[in-house]
């Protein structure tokens, strides 16, 4: 998901001085990107974004990448992949990019011919989507599927579920739930980011600009059953499968419990996306009452017990006609 660049001083971008000399295990950390941003007097890009590894139990930071980074996926268990922007004699361009974490080095890279504020994991391909539709990396002139949105509206961020898609957007501020067949659009405010957590109903983790929010689907509309307030320009979130939920905001980065307790928090500036280590996740609800949801599901998967032939199908047995865009 996605911040937009930041108009504050360069030397404010990064994180370097929470850094740690030892980069936090891989297998046991949060990857956090960092934007970068503008300067305060011009348009250049900022050197001092990145990548870091930051440890998850107490959000001590490694820089493991410089650039100017949108986005970041766990591609497998020793790679990364990841969206950047470059200034170029033709303007700000995307490149995406896949790093090895074992050798620490760039294994490949492409082009992508137009700005990408995010990219997202379906089966073996990486996909992004924009108002003219959802693409793959490997394919950027046709598109996979429509996202049936105003062409000056902006996808902040990008999920798949299963064959659903479901996308945050802003002018309007939407989201869009999608299968082959339908399409439902949830009215709210500025999403900037978005993680699934449940299913049946469709639970989802959503930050807004001043706080994080768990829906419900139900009935003809959106049910909060989780929040954590008072963020000063809220940029990306995460839920852990040990239900720890970690929230960038405009300078910081800092984890809550459950109950909304503050477990860590450090500096961290112009944040525009939170990886955890696993796509598993539960809704807060659900775990209080001891019914665990498994929350992701990779194209292919099969989990007779929870899976069903059509997402929607099953998730909108209620009338959504109301708030259908």
């Amino acid at each position: 998901m996605v911040a937009a660049a930041s108009p504050i001083a360069a030397e404010n971008i990064g994180s370097e001085k929470e850094i740690s000399p030892e980069t936090p295990t891989y297998s046991n950390s949060v990857l956090l990107a960092s934007s970068g941003g503008k300067t305060a007097l011009s348009s250049r890009l900022s050197e001092r974004g990145g990548i870091f590894v930051a440890d998850r139990s107490n959000g001590t930071q490694a820089k493991i990448e410089e650039g100017h980074v949108q986005d970041v996926e766990k591609k497998n268990s020793t790679h990364i992949a990841y969206i950047s922007r470059n200034l170029t004699g033709e303007g700000i361009r995307s490149m995406f990019r896949i790093r090895d974490m074992e050798t620490e080095k760039t294994v490949s890279e492409t082009n992508i011919s137009r700005e990408v504020n995010d990219i997202e994991k379906y089966g073996a391909q990486f996909r992004f989507a924009n108002s003219s539709g959802i693409y793959t990396v490997a394919n950027q002139t046709e598109p996979v599927s429509s996202t049936d949105i105003d062409e000056e509206a902006e996808v902040r961020d990008l999920e798949f579920f299963d064959n659903t898609s479901i996308l945050a957007t802003s002018g309007p501020d939407q989201i869009i739930v999608r299968d082959r067949n339908s399409s439902t659009r949830f009215n709210v405010s500025r999403p900037e980011d978005i993680q699934i957590i449940g299913l049946r109903p469709l639970n989802i983790l959503i930050v807004h600009e001043s706080r994080v929010v768990e829906y419900k689907s139900l009935g003809k509309g959106l049910e909060e059953v989780w929040s954590y307030s008072g963020l000063d320009n809220g940029r990306a979130v995460n839920r852990l499968s040990d239900n720890t939920t970690i929230i960038a905001e405009r300078n910081s980065v800092f984890a809550v419990n459950s109950s909304g307790e503050e477990i860590w928090k450090k500096q961290f500036f112009s944040a525009s996306d939170i990886e955890g280590s696993s796509k598993k996740a539960y809704s807060l609800e659900g775990h209080s009452s001891g019914v665990e949801v498994d929350s992701y599901w990779s194209p292919g998967k099969e989990t007779p017990e929870r899976r069903w032939p059509g997402f929607l199908e099953g998730l909108f047995e209620a009338d959504f006609s109301s708030i259908l865009g």
